[in-house]
């Protein structure tokens, strides 16, 4: 299977849209912790730090979905 990762950021950037709020919000301190997980690697591969945040904002989003299943089931 092959993914369009151009399509997903659409979806998500459509999904924010038509929520509003801070549904699916990363924040300022989101930011500046990955960067301090980065600097603390003494890390410079742009690999690495695509994957660290790649890992952060999927369990972002599993954590989120858990929490909507069980606010559905009341």
């Amino acid at each position: 299977m092959k993914r369009n990762i151009q399509k997903t950021i659409d979806e998500y950037d459509q999904l924010i849209r038509k929520k509003c709020g801070t549904f699916g919000a990363f924040y300022i301190a989101d930011y500046r912790q990955l960067k301090e997980i980065i600097t603390k690697k003494n890390c410079n591969d742009l690999w690495d730090v695509i994957d660290d945040s790649l890992k952060a904002g999927f369990m972002i989003g599993y954590k989120a979905g858990l929490r909507a299943a069980k606010q559905s089931r009341g």
